[in-house]
């Protein structure tokens, strides 16, 4: 029988204070209308209740569901440790052999055992200890039991995440996984729940420091009920990870909504997705010159053009039939926003990773970077740990020696290192999934394939709701070849269902062992084969000079996508539609050594598919040319290979310039056609006085403050050089006039369509306008106001915006320009992210001022550029920079702290070097290790009364 720890009850406190968020895709950048436009969180409405609920636009923090972190041992370093048991070390049941543990004065644990079982089991332990409540929400999650914690808040959520996180017939995908695991990954996963259900233990009896956080102790959690941790449950943990980065439901729904309102041309302008300067990983171009033209577009590319907005105006014909059904998906969505936290806005959920070749490398050695960009949450999504284990597993040659970055709930290392090989992550933007408009069967009980009826799946649950003694019941529909039933009406005969690849999902897991173990690159893409749909750019270097680009994923063949059935839209559920046989990995786009000796990953597009905006009608990408769905802008990756593809040789150093430049390669490419085609005949005093700013920027974004010295919310202190300061306003007075560019520009037309310009949601549109307007359908005419009488040009509404743009400058921050500084303005905070949406804000930890900008390197997208609101809250989840010299030596930064107590010394130590860029050795070899230990726990097999 499963342990349960009895606590006081909290009473539910009311969050009328949650605000409607619009969402983002983990690592995808989405357009947010204004109205709430759906999440990648893809859900669904209660099929036979009748409620709208559904998942989440996502626990905010990439795959943290934010509340709190945990509960500390009570042994960091400057405290008292615990009072230990009799056999003088803190035990644990399953253990082979003592484990030892030191943790380093930045609080980063090295754990050293025999086994390495025996490491899994110590690592669950600390993981409980200090990020225990960060785990506890992220397997509810998806299991649909929120409402134990929150009560009726998360009712909606909880019926939502029961019909997402399943497979295609309703069963749940992390007992799949869990049969599909190797048994070596079982013994993982198992070893793990022993050592935090260590913990748990030590919480119920009260013994070892073991207690909640102080998150838990605000009256919104109901603790009465803290079951033990199950090896699923770590399954779960991952699946979040996988909806965030995969589920692309809630953008094909938004788009269809906006289809459907603004008419396929003004659509295809705003919100299509051809890029103002197409780049590509394979093509290993830069596109560095700003000014450089762009090919006109030949006469097969117009008539492509034209015949995709046919193509578009028939689908819009079939929209429109299931319009209130779409809407009806959508609202599901929104509601379940009210119940947690959405993705910032705004943010650049991406990541850049790159690899060198030797020949490149001024010692002759391969080096490696990777910084993920996930939302930043109080506490930081990684916890960065070393495993050691001094016996090799039966049948293996080398035993586990990893070190890097783990996510609280999870063995092993997601990113990271071992002796041999360094490895980093990106988001691919691979289209993973499918939402359909189905024909239901006369009886109203099934659907339609192929003309003949198929009977749905129903599932029935029941709710344990902490502030409801009766609970709460409900029923899911499922279509057993395409998945949950997201919006159902029998009266009209339709249903919206969503196929995607995580309801297949069974050896993902096993990469983690597998990527551990790897002792050369090829072993890596060997092990990264067992991935089926985690969605990741996987990029791995090795001590013998070799590297290497993987991004294996499942992917579903699609023969028939085209401009008529274009996947990024929803699909009609008729059978002319159905996913082909996965592409095989070898098929899919990849690198071994390449050729430039640089390659580099921004999310962007993989193979020039998408340049035109239509990455269906390129055959002679064989099969792979609809591989992504909407891919990022290359604005980070031109900027990254401006600067390593270069004659100079690199070094770990110029790495570490790289991936915390914060160039704004966006204005490089596009202020200066804003400023000349400016009538400055039009401008007033404030427009001048922005205007101004911009004489001789290099196009940098310093915060023009002082990082190192800052307390949250504190006084700031502007930095001396004179140089930084003018560069940050100018960086400020950019982003103020992008914003009310793009406000200027299109807020006439969309009003017309009884729309509004949506924050960050069409910045594109006006990338295009300026550099490629022969690829709108409507070109200049977007520069005139359509509301009134005259005919405005391009330099009078330009102008417009820069006085809009300046008025506000001055207002918030006076007329004098040197007192602009980017980092009063362009601020990050720390999120608790549930507390933090319901208006709760003692949690957080911010605002700090920060550098960067829009589409920087070291990414920091404002969040509402029209709005003025230039804070943001998705950046480097960490910083990781390798040379593989002997072994790999690397170094981090990561914007948190290893244990979130606020009475830690290791509360937000990192994050302080975070913030600075200051790079932190992360320490491997024995020697190094050994003289850096500042805190020993020792684990000791449990002894049987």
């Amino acid at each position: 029988m499963t342990d349960v720890i009895p606590l006081k009850s909290s009473p539910l406190v009311s969050l009328m204070s949650l605000s409607l968020l619009c969402g983002l895709t983990l690592l995808t950048l989405s357009a947010c209308d204004d109205e709430p436009t759906p999440s990648s969180a893809g859900t669904q409405a209660g099929a036979e209740s009748g409620t709208q609920a559904g998942v989440t636009a996502g626990v905010t923090a990439g795959v943290t569901a934010g509340v709190n972190a945990g509960a500390e041992s009570g042994t960091q370093a400057g405290e008292e440790p615990p009072p230990n048991p009799p056999s003088g070390g803190l035990a644990l049941n399953g253990l082979s052999a003592e484990v030892q543990t030191r943790f380093d004065e930045l609080g980063v644990a090295h754990i050293s055992c025999e086994r390495r079982e025996d490491c899994f089991e110590a690592q669950g332990y600390l993981h409980a200890s200090h990020r225990f409540v960060q785990m506890d929400i992220n397997r509810m999650f998806p299991q649909g039991r929120l409402s134990e914690r929150i009560g009726q808040l998360a009712l909606g959520t909880d019926r939502g995440s029961r019909l997402l996180f399943a497979t295609r017939t309703g069963e749940r995908i992390e007992d799949q996984m869990w049969a599909a695991s190797a048994p070596e990954t079982r013994a993982m996963l198992e070893a793990y729940a022993r050592g935090v259900n260590a913990w748990l233990a030590d919480l119920r009896a009260g013994r070892n420091g073991a207690r909640l956080s102080e998150e838990y102790e605000f009256p919104l959690f109901s603790t009465d009920l803290i079951e033990d941790w199950r090896p699923q449950d770590s399954l779960s943990v991952a699946l979040i990870l996988i909806q965030q980065l995969t589920d692309d439901s809630g953008p094909q729904l938004g788009r269809a909504a906006r289809l459907e309102a603004l008419g396929p041309e003004l659509f295809y302008d705003l919100y299509g997705f051809t890029p103002a300067f197409p780049t590509a990983v394979l093509q290993g171009s830069t596109g560095v010159e700003a000014t450089a033209p762009l090919p006109e577009p030949d006469g097969k590319q117009k008539g492509d053009q034209k015949r995709a907005l046919e193509h578009i105006t028939a689908h819009l014909q079939g929209l429109t039939q299931a319009r209130a059904h779409i809407t009806r998906a959508s609202s599901a969505l929104e509601q379940a926003r009210t119940a947690l936290p959405a993705k910032q806005l705004g943010s650049d959920f991406g990541s850049n990773n790159w690899v060198i070749s030797p020949e490149r490398s001024a010692s002759g050695k391969a080096l490696l970077s990777n910084d993920p960009h996930l939302g930043l949450s109080n506490p930081s999504v990684w916890y960065v740990a070393h495993l050691r284990a001094t016996t090799p597993s039966e049948g293996e040659e080398v035993a586990l020696d990893v070190q890097g970055f783990s996510l609280p709930g999870l063995p092993s290392i997601v990113i990271g290192h071992n002796q041999a090989i360094a490895w980093g992550m990106t988001t691919t933007y691979f289209d993973f999934s499918d939402v359909y408009i189905e024909t239901l069967s006369d009886d109203g009980e099934g659907v339609m394939l192929n003309g003949e009826r198929v009977p749905f799946v129903r599932i029935e649950d029941s709710f344990i709701v902490t502030d409801d003694p009766e609970g709460s019941t409900s029923a899911r529909l499922y279509v057993p070849h395409h998945g949950p039933v997201l919006s159902i009406d029998r009266e009209a005969g339709v249903a919206v269902t969503l196929r995607w690849t995580a309801q297949d999902a069974d050896t993902d897991v096993n990469f983690l062992l597998g990527l551990s173990l790897a002792q050369n690159t090829e072993q890596a893409r060997e092990a990264l084969k067992q991935l089926t749909t985690i969605g990741q750019n996987v990029v791995v270097a090795d001590i013998e000079g070799h590297t290497g680009w993987f991004p294996y994923n499942r992917l579903p063949s699609r023969p028939w996508a085209s401009p008529e059935l274009n996947p990024a839209l929803p699909l009609p559920g008729d059978g002319r539609a159905e996913w082909g046989p996965s592409i095989p990995y070898e098929a899919l786009p990849q690198a071994y050594d390449h050729p430039l000796g640089v390659l580099a990953t921004a999310n962007h597009d993989m193979t020039g598919a998408w340049a035109d905006g239509d990455a269906t009608n390129d055959p002679e990408l064989e099969g792979s040319a609809a591989l992504q769905e909407a891919p990022a802008p290359g604005y980070r990756y031109s900027q990254i290979m401006r600067l390593l593809d270069r004659e100079e040789p690199h070094t770990p150093e110029s790495l570490l310039d790289v991936i915390h430049d914060h160039d704004v390669l966006i204005a490089r490419r596009l202020l200066p056609a804003l400023i000349s085609r400016t009538d400055s005949t039009a401008l007033d005093e404030d427009g001048a006085r922005l205007m101004s700013t911009f004489e001789g920027w290099s196009y940098s974004c310093p915060a023009g403050v002082r990082l190192d010295e800052v307390s949250p919310g504190g006084e700031l202190v502007p930095v001396d050089d004179e140089a930084e300061r003018a560069a940050s306003a100018a960086c400020l007075a950019f982003h103020s006039l992008y914003g009310q560019a793009l406000k200027a520009t299109f807020a006439d037309e969309l009003r017309a369509a009884d729309r509004s310009v949506n924050r960050n949601g069409n910045l594109e549109a006006l990338a295009r306008l300026l550099a490629r307007p022969e690829s709108l359908s409507a070109g200049e005419v977007y520069w005139d106001n359509v509301s009134t009488e005259e005919v405005e040009s391009a330099g009078v509404t330009l102008a417009q915006a820069a006085n809009a743009a300046g008025r506000a400058l001055t207002q918030r921050f006076g007329s004098d320009v040197s007192a602009w500084l980017w980092g009063e303005a362009h601020t990050v905070t720390l999120a608790a992210n549930l507390l933090s949406d319901a208006g709760i804000q003692e949690f957080n930890h911010g605002p700090f001022p920060n550098q960067g900008g829009l589409y920087s390197v070291d990414v920091a997208n404002p969040r509402d550029l029209v709005g003025g609101d230039f804070s943001h809250g998705a950046g480097a989840s960490m910083r990781f920079v390798c040379e593989l010299d002997g072994h790999p030596r690397c170094t981090m930064e990561v914007p948190g702290g290893q244990r979130h107590r606020r009475d830690s010394p290791h509360y937000d130590d990192l994050f302080r070097l975070w913030l600075t860029r200051t790079p932190t050795p992360m320490r491997f070899e024995e020697l190094e290790v050994e003289a850096a230990t500042v805190e020993r726990v020792r684990f000791v097999p449990e002894v049987s009364p």
